[in-house]
């Protein structure tokens, strides 16, 4: 939907104008991701997928900027190394969890604002597909653990 190219801010302004929504009364999430064979994705915003579907490729790295919901944080569960370090940010900057180089698929991804913020998540997981959407607060996953499967491909929503 925007290029990788972008910085957090020009992509969460360029939503801003497509959705013809004022700065102050803007709610958004926007996400890209890094995926095995595929490398950076182009961001993508409020539902749209980001990663693959059917292609047997995990994805690796996820970055997430969001507007509207004050302060929000990721963490990500990477096959052989478990629950990484959780990554928090302002609205308006992003955060980055997983792993490059190292061929270590992500399993599983939790999102959440610290203010309580409405947000929903889904997950495509290998051998599975689409999970059931999720509305996150602290602690709740999209994905799985402790079983070997690939998240592929999220989708975020506000």
């Amino acid at each position: 939907m925007y290029s990788s190219d972008l910085s957090a801010s020009e992509v969460l302004a360029a939503e801003a104008r497509r959705t013809g929504t004022s700065d102050a009364a803007f709610k958004s999430v926007c996400y890209q991701a890094h995926v095995a064979n595929y490398g950076w994705q182009d961001w993508v915003c409020n539902g749209w997928a980001a990663g693959t579907e059917g292609k047997n490729s995990a994805i690796e790295k996820v970055r997430i900027t969001m507007s509207g919901n004050g302060r929000f944080c990721a963490q990500a569960h990477v096959r052989n190394y478990g629950w990484l370090d959780q990554d928090c940010e302002a609205q308006g900057g992003f955060v980055e969890v997983g792993t490059t180089g190292l061929a270590t698929p992500m399993e599983a991804l939790g999102v959440w604002t610290e203010n309580g913020g409405m947000l929903r998540a889904q997950g495509h997981v290998q051998n599975i597909g689409w999970m059931t959407p999720t509305v996150w607060g602290y602690g709740h996953t999209i994905g799985t653990t402790g079983r070997g499967l690939s998240l592929e491909a999220i989708r975020l929503w506000v």
